[in-house]
């Protein structure tokens, strides 16, 4: 999934880097972000998004105390969760678990299959 949400951001003009180096906080926390975004959004100014891919709950997903974990810590380095979801219903079972978590910030979120018909970077945008 990291793949096609890379190739969307590719897609309108963002550098991807997949897996990029964690973010360590000495002795606070440490974040492993999916892909990291650079993006101009306007002239002169350039914005990083460390984005989450996350498939949701399940089998295969991460345990729900890994997920609140990785907001929170999200939250804490850059003030906002970034995420990425294969489809519309996971995204906002995603966004609910987050916004209990979250103190403060924001959560940028949208959907591959979104992501493949619009141009917006993002379907929605919560002030925690």
């Amino acid at each position: 999934m990291c793949v096609g949400a890379a190739d969307q951001f590719r897609q309108r003009g963002a550098t991807v880097v997949c897996m990029p180096e964690p973010i360590r906080l000495e002795g606070v926390c440490s974040f492993q972000p999916d892909l990291s975004v650079t993006i101009q959004l306007a002239k002169g100014v350039k914005e990083v998004w460390l984005v989450e891919c996350e498939r949701g709950a399940g089998p295969a997903g991460i345990s729900s105390a890994q997920r609140r974990n990785k907001w929170q810590n999200s939250l804490l380095i850059q003030g906002a969760v970034y995420l990425v979801t294969p489809e519309s219903k996971t995204r906002a079972e995603l966004v609910r678990e987050i916004m209990q978590v979250a103190r403060h910030g924001r959560v940028y979120a949208t959907d591959v299959a979104t992501m493949q018909k619009s141009e917006e970077f993002w379907a929605e945008v919560r002030e925690v």
